[in-house]
């Protein structure tokens, strides 16, 4: 994975940020895919709809591999680290096509190559319910990862 940082956390360096994003992406994506992505960590101070993080595709909605994550870096450090791995999981649906958007800019998505309605309500859209499961787990495995390895930044 090409992965570049942007921008500064208070409380996860450059060095932990580039550790975060290629251990949570190696647990729920295959090396070959990862090979392929070119991700954009940025740490803002505001994000659009105050929302703790977003990811948006750079290239085209066909076969995206260029994304940029937007984090909040006003968050605590366990949020941060949750909403990496929120947004990380949102970079896997569109990398493996699990999530497309219909048209760019609207609010239509297919998701598992079915159309989901735009009144489906953001905490019941299914690709949401899947970042927010993963984001619990991923978190837990790199903090368990961590304290195992004893690894400092």
């Amino acid at each position: 994975m090409l992965l570049v940082v942007r921008g500064r956390s208070k409380v996860i360096s450059t060095k932990e940020t580039r550790y975060i994003t290629n251990y949570m992406s190696s647990l729920i994506m295959s090396k070959q895919l990862c090979k392929n992505l070119r991700v954009i960590v940025k740490y803002v101070k505001d994000i659009d709809g105050d929302g703790d993080g977003r990811m948006i595709w750079l290239d085209d909605n066909h076969n995206p591999r260029e994304y940029m994550i937007e984090i909040n870096n006003t968050l605590k450090r366990d949020r941060q680290l949750e909403a990496i791995a929120h947004e990380i999981t949102h970079v896997k649906q569109y990398a493996k096509g699990e999530l497309k958007d219909m048209v760019r800019g609207a609010n239509r998505v297919k998701w598992h190559s079915r159309p989901v309605s735009n009144d489906t309500d953001y905490w019941f859209e299914p690709w949401e319910i899947e970042a927010r499961g993963f984001e619990a787990a991923l978190t837990w495995y790199y903090k368990a990862h961590v304290k195992d390895t004893k690894k400092k930044f």
